[in-house]
């Protein structure tokens, strides 16, 4: 399986990606954001990966309740909290 994540080429504009309630396990990466993206993570377990976590240039929040864990490197990203309403 690919990647779950947020990819934009050099220059576009900045999108946004939610995933929740997503298994991304055995991958080189997990989750990852790349270039100007925004990604939100909610209800999800990274696992077995190379790396968990991983963004480039852009920006992940998380509500605080994934499990990433198992993982090579777990997390190589500032995960931003957000309050879960």
């Amino acid at each position: 399986m690919p990647p779950r994540g947020a990819f934009l080429p050099s220059g576009a504009a900045a999108t946004a990606v939610m995933v929740r309630n997503v298994v991304a396990g055995y991958n080189f990466f997990g989750l990852q954001a790349v270039t100007n993206a925004i990604l939100r993570v909610a209800h999800s377990v990274v696992t077995g990966n190379s790396t968990g976590v991983a963004a480039s240039g852009s920006t992940l929040f998380s509500y605080g309740d994934n499990d990433i864990d198992g993982n090579t490197s777990d997390n190589t990203a500032i995960l931003i909290s957000l309050a879960m309403h």
